[in-house]
């Protein structure tokens, strides 16, 4: 790369940082978008209509501009004072990848979630403030006040930010964009252009966010969120987006209770009977384990556990249903599942991207990132949780724990996300007339549904993704994107 390149690149740039301080460790992100006014002196009022800022990575080739830390920013909660060993790290990586003279006017900011949220109210306090004192102690980033630049944001402003960054890259804002610009009279109304759903699952909750229909928003006006995106020529645009999170439907926490749920009905059925070994644990046949893997689990449930693998993906579905409490009270229809309110989706125009587990549990291992078949998904997930545990570790040699832990939680992930996708947010299964599932039948009757709409540029319902064009998908570019367009004057 010559050094014109990178002046070229380089020149009129300006950088932000993110740190996402999650629960098991700290991710710092950098990016970078051109100057604001270079925008509006390169180019007239007309070429930057309907335009939004750029946000790219924060070097050139892309190679360094993230990078983590572990374990996660909460367990200093009893001692701040020590944060500094967790920061060090990510903010000598941000000094390093962003430009010296540029490190005065590059804004920095954590976000913590999950983890944070759990520690004591003085706790969080306390962490928080030592955490902006060391940062504005060691960097000379940007930081206008600590209550903006370092805080907890609740699980609902990460889906707002998760549905920016999906469709920032997806292209989901391009059309109503430009019917907003072109509008003749600022008064009138706009045709509504469908955005991209956005489904994010992590170990403790789930969230979902997306735009509903019209007559829906009308509806539900009180329980929608306004995004406002500002565009290079000074106009905003507004969205009406519906975001909520399911706390305990993440599916390390989705895990527990089911363990939980398969030891009270064991214990209720056994009319008082003595259900412990001579090692005081429950032996329990599990489904949702590969066939032969033996686990021993200590801490889900009240009693320790020996659990031996059944591998039946069938059963594991059956047992995981309950797990969403669809019966639940719903005070304020509709509701998805656990009482949760939530507007009606129409699935011929609302199409979903998912990301964190959704994607992991679906590429990892079977193989199935992208577009959602859901009949290849429960074959893979079918065959995986029937292979022996020993025919499995045959065929993946030298595991790290981080692996191994995952191939064996492999089934049950696949049967909640199955259970959530078409149970859960009731995204709708293709099934053959006779109401039997087969296979051969259900694909051919799929292959077909799909060249039937290939030609009205069709949309799947969802799909899971971790990466577009080599960025990511992560809420803190939605972040990002949200505090640069701000920036732009009205």
């Amino acid at each position: 790369m010559s050094s014109s390149q990178v002046s070229v690149w380089e020149e009129n740039r300006k950088y932000g940082v993110i740190i996402d301080a999650g629960s098991s460790g700290s991710r710092v992100y950098i990016y970078s978008w051109k100057d604001h006014e270079f925008a509006k002196n390169s180019f007239t009022i007309e070429e930057l209509k309907g335009k939004i800022p750029i946000v790219e990575r924060g070097d050139k080739d892309g190679l360094k501009w993230t990078s983590r830390e572990e374990p996660g920013i909460s367990t200093f909660g009893s001692k701040p004072n020590e944060v500094g060993e967790h920061l060090d790290m990510l903010l000598d990586f941000s000094k390093e990848v962003v430009p010296e003279d540029s490190h005065a006017s590059t804004p920095i900011f954590l976000m913590a979630t999950a983890g944070m949220r759990l520690l004591p109210e003085d706790q969080q306090t306390e962490l928080l403030s030592a955490t902006c004192n060391y940062m504005r102690e060691k960097t000379s980033f940007f930081i206008s006040d600590c209550d903006s630049h370092v805080r907890i944001i609740p699980g609902e402003l990460e889906g707002v930010y998760g549905w920016v960054a999906v469709n920032y890259l997806m292209g989901g804002f391009d059309n109503s964009i430009k019917a907003y610009t072109e509008k003749k009279n600022p008064d009138d109304q706009v045709e509504q252009h469908h955005t991209f759903g956005f489904l994010d699952m992590g170990g403790a909750s789930a969230q979902i966010a997306f735009e509903p229909e019209h007559h829906q928003r009308q509806e539900h006006m009180h329980d929608l969120t306004r995004i406002t995106l500002h565009t290079l020529d000074g106009r905003t645009v507004d969205y009406d987006v519906f975001v909520t999170t399911f706390l305990g439907y993440g599916s390390n926490e989705a895990r527990r209770r089911y363990l939980e749920d398969r030891v009270k009905k064991l214990f209720a059925a056994s009319n008082g009977k003595n259900l412990l070994d001579e090692h005081r644990m429950l032996q329990l046949d599990d489904p949702c384990l590969p066939l032969n893997l033996n686990l021993t689990d200590a801490s889900s449930t009240s009693v320790a556990l020996a659990l031996h693998g059944t591998g039946d993906f069938d059963k594991c579905i059956e047992y995981t249903v309950p797990l969403l409490n669809k019966d639940a009270d719903c005070p304020t229809k509709p509701c998805l599942f656990n009482g949760v309110h939530t507007p009606d989706i129409d699935w011929s125009v609302n199409k979903f991207v998912g990301i964190s587990e959704y994607w992991y549990s679906s590429h990892d291992i079977l193989g199935l990132g992208g577009v959602y078949d859901f009949i290849e998904y429960e074959k893979k997930a079918t065959d995986y949780c029937g292979k022996d545990w020993s025919h499995v570790l045959e065929d993946n040699k030298e595991l790290g724990a981080a692996e191994l832990h995952r191939y064996q939680m492999q089934c049950f992930k696949s049967a909640w996300i199955v259970n959530v996708l078409h149970e859960g947010i009731e995204i709708p299964r293709i099934k053959n007339p006779s109401g039997h599932q087969n296979l051969t039948e259900d694909r051919e009757l799929l292959e077909q549904t799909i060249e039937s709409v290939d030609a009205k540029n069709w949309n799947p319902p969802f799909q899971s993704i971790d990466t577009i064009n080599d960025i990511q998908v992560s809420w803190t570019l939605g972040a990002m994107l949200l505090h640069v367009a701000s920036k732009i004057p009205l």
